[in-house]
């Protein structure tokens, strides 16, 4: 058990290596809905989860059913979900997608994976838990559980 930790643990670090570690990026952008999102105004005063997805990836037909739980679950005075839909298309066909799944949460098209290439994204999905002022307490790729984000979307902001 603790050999299959430490290989998870270290194949989750070499996937979000060019990930920034410390503090957020720049990102301004539309979200599909046409909402304007500056990220940093968004963690001035809000704990933010940062989901990169896409619309083709089997692990996050798995994920993003959670994302949505934490969307509506988690008071959005205090916390936000801005997603990020990688190389899935144009913003008609992620409208769709959404709309289909039942998705609600934020979502900004990057359909040519430059937003994501910025923040240094390999895999999907990849999510980045932001503290209020921009500091990043945790990054994670791979299958995650509702309780597993939700616990570490708590915990950042502590």
């Amino acid at each position: 058990m603790l050999a299959f930790i430490v290989v998870a643990g270290s194949i989750s670090f070499y996937q979000q290596r060019d990930m920034p570690s410390q503090s957020i990026l720049p990102l301004q952008s539309h979200a599909i809905n046409g909402q304007h999102i500056d990220l940093q105004n968004r963690v001035k005063d809000k704990t933010v989860l940062l989901y990169f997805w896409g619309e083709w990836c089997g692990i996050c037909d798995i994920t993003s059913p959670a994302i949505q739980k934490i969307h509506e679950r988690f008071d959005p005075e205090k916390y936000e979900v801005i997603t990020i839909a990688l190389k899935s298309g144009t913003a008609e066909r992620v409208l769709g997608y959404l709309q289909t799944e039942g998705y609600t949460f934020t979502t900004i098209n990057d359909p040519n994976g430059v937003i994501s290439q910025q923040w240094g994204v390999h895999v999907t999905p990849s999510m980045a838990y932001i503290k209020p002022g921009g500091e990043i307490s945790t990054l994670s790729s791979g299958l995650s559980t509702y309780w597993g984000m939700a616990l570490k979307l708590w915990w950042a902001s502590l």
